[in-house]
């Protein structure tokens, strides 16, 4: 998966709770303006749809501090990545868990339907037993892989083949049993 289709996916996952922030001001009878797009900037003019009050109210409800940093989160999405607290907030906002936000960034909208990660399907499985840390690491480690076009699946499966075989060095062995053992209780 590309780094733009990464990015677009954010965004939609972004605009979803611009929408529902949108929705949660009407049922509070605030009146929301007929909305128009100011911006001729592609990749702002679905966040300047939305009027001020509502950008103010998706910061608050995910944690951003002000409305210009979720414009910067808007203009480069895959930054939120780099803030694990920010995807924590996000997911529990969409009631989803951490993981299940991860996957609808990773997975590609326009394959099969069916069709899961198996490295995200593993993570799942295991979800509960990681801590912080390694949920901070797992995030890192997905958004370098993507972010060097490799094949996440690829990766997955030539690693757990690797170390079945027993073709990595004896220190890698080592350290990926350090990072277990110290991260997944």
């Amino acid at each position: 998966m590309d780094k733009k289709k990464l990015e677009d996916n954010m965004r939609h996952e972004l605009n979803k709770i611009l929408l529902l922030c949108e929705t949660e001001l009407k049922n509070e009878d605030y009146i929301v303006k007929e909305r128009f797009s100011r911006s001729d900037n592609e990749v702002l003019k679905y966040y300047f749809y939305f009027s001020l009050i509502t950008r103010e109210l998706m910061a608050k409800n995910i944690g951003v501090s002000c409305e210009r940093q979720l414009r910067r989160y808007f203009e480069a999405p895959l930054s939120v990545l780099n803030n694990f607290d920010l995807c924590n907030k996000i997911a529990s906002y969409l009631k989803i868990s951490y993981i299940d936000f991860i996957s609808r960034i990773v997975d590609d909208k326009k394959s099969e339907l069916n069709y899961q990660s198996s490295l995200l399907e593993a993570i799942k499985q295991y979800d509960e037993k990681f801590s912080i840390a390694a949920r901070r690491k797992l995030t890192k480690l997905i958004l370098v892989i993507l972010e060097n076009k490799i094949d996440i699946d690829c990766f997955y499966e030539s690693s757990i083949f690797m170390i079945s075989k027993k073709q990595y060095k004896i220190e890698s062995i080592n350290r990926l049993k350090m990072f277990i053992g110290k991260y997944v209780s």
